[in-house]
């Protein structure tokens, strides 16, 4: 899949890039039709010209919006088109409305300009996307003479911004924070407008912290009251970044050291690509274990932090006639261990491991869980009894995670280690789930809920340290050109910010594929394009590449292919599909 600037699959530090990932590349081939592969509109916003003499209202309205996009001096061409007063009064920087131009032009009369167009969703003073579909959203401009000249008399709340402007005239940038361990990165998408970002706005942004929501289930090792201690973030010409903070840092001891390092690496790399980083403390070296004699660290000595876990395979895997089977693009192998050579119990679903040697499975009408290895021949081991389970999920540390939809207290999130099981109910779930995955850095779980045909798509945070705690619902409005997405069906991740979901505009339309960023600001149809009975979808988190496949109501295989094609399988009897992580 050739990805635009858009989605970009995160930060791959200088030193940890690999080969893409490789998908099968023969077989029948369904051509489909994919908004994704077409490049994204280019990021250069030209100046802005102030009001011209005696211009229309259209002219007006017009330059005022696109003068929007540029914030320089305050945004001070944009207060040219306002009178006075309102020029005065406007606070650009309290929200940007995103809206959908698309068949949506404004209507301008000589005393109005009424902007009549879907809301999708806004962006707040930090610069999080919150998605909030508002179909008949409308705001009059209020045109008014100053003189004999027009003016814009009511700016409303903050700028506006159609979808198409908005990835024309700013960037995302990933700010990472820590796990609830402290041991690994979770990045969370943050908007800057294009003339804006640089790394010091980009290491400003890392210190001001994570959102309201996210934050109980996560971690940083940047101190209250930390700063900049310089008055700007240099990189030099070997791509090393220099990062001068205040005192406070003086305080951590060396693993909240190297996961410090680890954020600023990590977030500062996500627009350029770095060699490495220099940590100082007011202007003096600043000690980082794993750093050289030079004082500056790799990203090589900070790989445990990455926020994916890359799998050893991007092969997709399948149970077919109750065995376990790698589908390779010279067919179809045995995974190796009991499971390939068949099992006295009935599969529903799969999930391996990120090296390939663990299987979760659930099984028996999807009232047991199981695990088992395909690098031995030793029997399944039973790990926990439910009343239906969903797809079992193994994350890098071998913890096994399952959603058991129909308990006795409701539906709750089963979390299996060595020595233990806890279970957390789902609580706040408006309705009883049908599909979850946990996302690759292990801080929010992406839940279906609802009935097939209606249904809609939101995350728990997971959270807790030693104790799960699982909380904070909140729905995630997936708003595609066609429309809302009503009955969504399945869900994966593809990257720390990015799902994959298989969905429909309501229960009388075919499902597809879509790419659906965590904070809904981007979604992208995948198709298939016709109506292939999609009912389940399998996605490897990776920074390599795209790796996606999806199952039919008839047991067939499909996996996607670059240049927006879907590969189909000839493989019979399949009742559950899966990669490694």
């Amino acid at each position: 899949m050739k990805l635009t600037r858009r989605t970009v699959l995160g930060f791959v530090p200088i030193g940890l890039m690999s080969g893409c990932a490789q998908v099968p590349s023969s077989g029948p081939v369904l051509e489909v039709s994919n908004p994704a592969a077409s490049p994204a509109p280019g990021g250069v916003v030209v100046a802005p010209d102030p009001p011209a003499a005696d211009a229309t209202p259209e002219l007006i309205l017009a330059g005022f919006l696109t003068a929007c996009l540029v914030p320089t001096d305050n945004y001070a061409v944009a207060r040219q088109f306002l009178t006075p007063r309102a020029s005065t009064a406007w606070v650009p920087s309290a929200a940007v409305n995103v809206y959908d131009s698309d068949s949506h032009p404004p209507v301008v009369t000589d005393s109005s300009a009424l902007l009549r167009a879907p809301l999708l969703g806004t962006i707040d003073v930090r610069g999080y996307y919150t998605a909030d579909y508002k179909p008949d959203f409308q705001h009059d401009f209020s045109l008014v003479k100053v003189g004999d000249q027009w003016r814009i008399n009511s700016p409303g709340q903050g700028i506006f911004v159609s979808r198409y402007e908005l990835h024309r005239a700013y960037s995302i940038l990933r700010v990472h924070c820590l796990n609830r361990w402290g041991t690994g990165l979770v990045p969370q998408q943050v908007f800057m407008p294009n003339r804006r970002l640089s790394p010091t706005t980009a290491a400003q942004a890392l210190l001001r912290g994570t959102s309201p929501w996210l934050r109980p289930a996560v971690t940083t090792a940047v101190i209250d009251g930390t700063t900049l201690a310089a008055p700007a973030v240099t990189i030099d010409s070997q791509g090393v970044a220099e990062v001068s903070l205040s005192a406070q840092i003086g305080a951590l001891h060396d693993d909240q050291r190297r996961a410090l390092a680890a954020q600023f690496l990590w977030t500062l790399g996500d627009q350029t690509r770095l060699g490495g980083l220099r940590l100082e403390q007011q202007g003096r070296p600043f000690a980082v274990p794993g750093a050289g004699a030079d004082g500056v660290i790799r990203a090589s000595a900070l790989a445990s932090f990455a926020p994916v876990v890359e799998a050893t395979r991007s092969d997709a895997y399948v149970v077919a006639a109750g065995k376990l089977s790698r589908l390779l693009p010279s067919g179809v192998v045995t995974a190796g261990g009991v499971l390939s050579a068949g099992w006295d119990h009935e599969v529903q679903s799969i999930s391996l491991s990120t090296d390939g040697t663990t299987v979760a499975l659930v099984t028996d009408g999807s009232s047991r869980l199981f695990t088992a290895r395909t690098d031995t021949n030793a029997a399944p081991t039973r790990l926990a009894d439910g009343t239906e389970f969903l797809r079992p999920q193994l994350d890098p540390s071998g913890r096994i995670w399952v959603v058991d939809r129909a308990g006795e207290a409701g539906a709750s999130l089963v979390v299996v280690t060595a020595d233990r099981v806890e279970r957390a109910i789902l609580a706040g779930l408006p309705a009883a789930p049908l599909a979850a995955r946990l996302s690759p850095a292990g801080e929010r779980l992406a839940v279906i809920a609802g009935t097939p045909g209606s249904s809609k798509l939101g995350f728990f945070r997971v959270g807790g340290n030693p104790e799960l705690v699982v909380d904070g619902w909140r729905t995630l409005t997936v708003v595609s050109s066609q429309g809302v997405l009503g009955a969504v069906q399945d869900v994966g991740w593809i990257s720390a910010t990015r799902m994959v979901v298989l969905a429909a505009l309501d229960a009388s339309s075919p499902a597809e594929v879509f790419l659906v960023d965590v904070d809904g600001s981007e979604v992208e149809s995948l198709g298939p394009g016709i109506d292939m009975s999609l009912r389940g979808i399998a996605a490897l988190p990776s920074t390599n590449g795209v790796a996606i496949c999806a199952l039919t109501s008839g047991g067939t295989v499909l996996v996607y292919q670059e240049g927006a094609r879907w590969l189909r399988h000839d493989v019979n009897e399949v009742s559950a599909i899966s990669y490694q992580g």
